[in-house]
């Protein structure tokens, strides 16, 4: 088409040959066909969408600009009274496609990478050739043999090898009663297993299944940062600003020269770019995400970065979050039990994901124990303990009120975690584990204090390390122990209540209800494929130590949004108020619209990655 119209450009009044002419514009014609149904469909499919829904989306104008251009470039070629704009309409959808193709690849890579590997901190235990060794899950291969443990998501589609399953689907399908499964029956990838440990051969690597759909479920997943971004309505503001615009234009050029009408809306409409200020937040966000799960944070949507930078309280779990349970460091205290016993309490321990029964399953004393006895059955009472039947006897692990009331009156421990055990309700004795806090891990709360404001920590342990844990924040941490899971959740509403924003940092297993009442939950995961729907976010237990330069970072992408915004409205003032002179022709506009898209992009990109490095 654009070559078509050469020879009308390069003329002085227009080509003399009426045949010729009257050919060209018919051909052109005939090309604009595919070119407005097809390449410009989109922009009118998005358009009615929005006008459908009572919303002007930032496909209109552009829509709206293609369609009169289009139309008059019609009537002219008709009534031979001209010979339309059909050269600069190519040309407009042309460019626009062009940045809307840069944008779609851009955001799609941005996508990948959040869909996909927001599940890279998460591991599972592989058992091949009896030897036991954790994997992240985009590792794992057919024929691998999987353990899963109470509470435990299946991370990939496989076949039941050993135990008894009960599958919890309700990640997937929302249905909250367990499946029964036995040995030979397929399990799928997203069901979590309550009850004892069992074995899955899997037939589907991760790739290839479901999971990593489940991430972003709309459906199943709470809502809390699912409400609109305060950017949308800017489509609405300034689509409707950008229509009155033009018309004042139009009824300007009416009064004082008509010839300049035409070229003065078309530009307006062409040349303005509202989608620039759209997608500043989305590509600043996008990227940062992007950044984020290089750094070991993995976000469940975009609306999570908001949340974090601007919140003012951080709460911590202790155990499994800012601390971690040595298996070197186990003591234990009480009557002697027997060799035999000792292996059923392995095995009870074995079949829970808790930080405190790992460590306790995996004690350098007990690694002596091979042959590990079948649990028949097992039940796991959060922030409480585990009952489980082995060898016909029954076991109790955990907090003393819970293993004996008989003994809960006389049995006090000053050591920061204790696991308490009694056989046939018993009371046997308990174990006591020497907690190590995360490398800078008190540093890091101390940034924090700084950085957010106030600083919480939460355990549901007794409180022996209280003077430790004072000391070493300094008493910048405001502590509270003997908590429930029930009681983490009523401390964050409480905290809510008094305005403040919270960010609730814990294992995902005993802190569902409080990741799920705060503004931002982030789960900390250390070799475990447990997570919680509840919670906005996968904290890799390695990056604990870095979460107030994640926040920083997230507070920064503010910074880069502002820049972004005001580099876009000076872009809009100016090239309008050079449209509505009829200063600029639509082709001009047309190219330099994209064009400031790709510069916003660059920008965002630049930006972000200026700010993680410093």
């Amino acid at each position: 088409i654009m070559i078509l119209s050469f020879p009308d450009y390069l003329s002085v009044d227009g080509i003399d040959e009426k045949i010729l002419a009257t050919t060209f514009n018919y051909i052109s014609l005939l090309l604009s066909i595919p070119l407005v149904f097809f390449s410009a469909a989109p922009f009118f499919i998005q358009a009615w969408k929005g006008l459908r829904q009572k919303f002007l989306n930032i496909d209109a104008p552009i829509a709206f600009a293609i369609g009169i251009t289009y139309s008059r470039s019609i009537y002219e070629i008709i009534t031979h009274t001209g010979t339309g704009y059909l050269d600069s309409m190519s040309g407009i959808v042309f460019f626009m496609l062009i940045g809307r193709w840069f944008q779609e690849k851009t955001q799609e890579r941005l996508s990948f990478d959040r869909d996909y590997k927001s599940f890279f901190p998460i591991s599972a235990l592989v058992i091949n050739n009896n030897k036991k060794k954790y994997k992240p899950i985009e590792e794992i291969k057919k024929d691998d043999v999987l353990l899963i443990r109470n509470q435990e998501l299946v991370p990939a589609d496989g076949i039941l090898s050993e135990g008894k399953g009960w599958i919890d689907y309700s990640f997937v399908t929302g249905e909250k009663d367990a499946v029964e499964v036995n040995v030979g029956e397929a399990i799928f990838s997203g069901g979590k297993q309550m009850g004892t440990s069992i074995k899955i051969k899997v037939t589907k690597p991760i790739a290839s299944s479901h999971l990593t759909k489940l991430w972003n479920n709309d459906v199943l997943h709470n809502k809390k940062n699912k409400s609109t971004s305060f950017i949308h309505p800017l489509s609405t503001y300034f689509s409707t600003a950008l229509f009155s615009i033009a018309l004042s234009a139009a009824i300007y050029w009416q009064m004082n020269d008509p010839t300049v009408i035409w070229k003065a809306v078309t530009s307006i409409l062409i040349v303005a770019c509202p989608c620039s200020l759209l997608i500043t937040a989305t590509f600043t966000f996008g990227n940062l995400m992007h950044i984020f799960s290089k750094k070991g944070l993995y976000l469940k949507n975009a609306n999570v970065i908001e949340q974090l930078a601007s919140a003012t309280t951080i709460v911590f779990d202790k155990t499994g979050t800012l601390s971690t349970s040595l298996d070197g460091k186990i003591s234990y205290f009480g009557k002697a039990i027997s060799y035999s016993d000792a292996a059923i309490v392995k095995a009870v321990a074995m079949q829970s994901s808790h930080p405190l029964s790992k460590a306790l399953a995996s004690w350098n004393e007990w690694q002596s124990i091979h042959e590990i006895p079948f649990v028949a059955s097992f039940n796991e009472v959060m922030g409480k303990g585990i009952e489980a039947t082995c060898h016909g006897k029954n076991i109790k692990l955990g907090k003393i009120d819970f293993v004996s009331t008989q003994w809960f009156s006389t049995v006090r421990s000053n050591q920061s975690s204790a696991v308490h055990l009694s056989i046939d309700d018993i009371y046997k004795g308990r174990f006591t584990m020497q907690q190590e806090y995360r490398g800078g891990a008190f540093s890091m709360i101390d940034e924090v204090n700084e950085l957010v404001g106030e600083v919480h920590i939460l355990s549901g342990d007794n409180n022996g390390e209280e003077s430790y844990l004072k000391k070493s924040t300094r008493e910048k941490a405001i502590l509270n122990f003997n908590k429930s899971p029930e009681d983490k959740l009523q401390y964050i509403a409480q905290l809510q209540n008094h305005g403040q924003k919270v960010i609730m940092i814990g294992d995902g297993l005993n802190d569902a209800g409080a990741l799920q009442q705060s503004n931002v939950g982030l789960a900390v995961t250390d070799n475990s494929n447990y997570f919680t729907p509840a919670c906005d976010g996968i904290l890799d237990g390695k990056s604990v130590s870095q979460i107030h330069k994640l926040i920083e970072l997230a507070r920064s992408g503010k910074k880069i949004i502002s820049i972004g915004f005001a580099l876009s409205i000076a872009y809009n003032i100016v090239g309008i108020s050079f449209a509505a002179k009829g200063q600029l022709s639509p082709m001009i506009a047309a190219i330099l619209m994209p064009a400031s898209t790709i510069s916003i992009i660059l920008l965002t990109s630049i930006g972000c990655r200026w700010a993680a490095k410093t």
